[in-house]
């Protein structure tokens, strides 16, 4: 009859294949998939940190109501005339494996050794400036023997703590003599031209610090780092005792 279905007509086919759904054949489908984003564990304890840092400390917090009897008051300084920080003391995350503390000592070093170095550029020779320096000449003896002393107990205070390289190389007597037959060894097997570079290099760090500087910067580490006096030859316990 007409009111039958012609499966084999055009029709049929053409509105059958428009119909297809399955997801092989049409690409389409796998690119409207939701991407799902996979987040580390790393960036979840941030966020959990940062939300944690900036929600204040709620009004029924024991701490929060001692800070009220003292007289604060939220979004007010400390002090009493509310001059002090109004923000809490922030937070650095420490990533690396050196000592507490240690970070600091090192940009304290650095700082005071950058201080000295522009000093000598700055300082313009004059008749004062020789008189300092003949009297100067008659104390490098001692100076000299500080700083082997200096050298000696770094290496041994360094090394029980673990460390292999020193932070400047003549920190160590020891390890800035073998690094300097090393660099020689070195030099003698490149080429010329480059040899004479590396001696022009090494020239210029030699006679940047004098030893009156150098005895200054590791006694400043030294103390900093371990407390421990040269002239006393004792390590203390803290900044107080030394």
């Amino acid at each position: 009859s007409d009111e039958e279905i012609d499966y084999m007509s055009d029709a049929f086919i053409c509105t059958s294949a428009e119909a297809d759904i399955r997801p092989g054949l049409n690409p389409k489908l796998k690119k409207e998939k939701p991407k799902v984003k996979v987040v580390s564990v790393k960036h979840l304890e941030k966020e959990k940190r940062d939300d944690g840092l900036q929600t204040p400390i709620p009004a029924d917090n024991k701490g929060f109501a001692m800070l009220a009897k003292m007289g604060f008051k939220p979004g007010c300084g400390l002090g009493r005339l509310g001059e002090g920080r109004a923000e809490p003391v922030p937070i650095n995350m420490k990533s690396d494996r050196e000592g507490l503390g240690r970070k600091l000592i090192i940009q304290e070093v650095a700082a005071l050794k950058a201080k000295l170095r522009r000093d000598s550029k700055i300082k313009v020779p004059s008749i004062d400036d020789y008189r300092k320096r003949v009297v100067e000449e008659a104390n490098i003896r001692s100076c000299k023997i500080d700083l082997s002393k200096s050298q000696k107990a770094c290496y041994a205070l360094d090394s029980k703590e673990g460390i292999t390289v020193p932070e400047e190389e003549w920190f160590w007597h020891d390890f800035q003599k073998e690094n300097t037959e090393r660099n020689v060894h070195v030099e003698e097997e490149e080429e010329e031209e480059e040899g004479e570079n590396s001696d022009e290099e090494t020239d210029i760090i030699d006679v940047e610090l004098s030893v009156q500087d150098k005895l200054r910067l590791l006694t400043l580490y030294l103390r900093r780092t371990y407390c421990y006096c040269i002239w006393c030859g004792i390590q203390f316990d803290d900044d107080k005792d030394l």
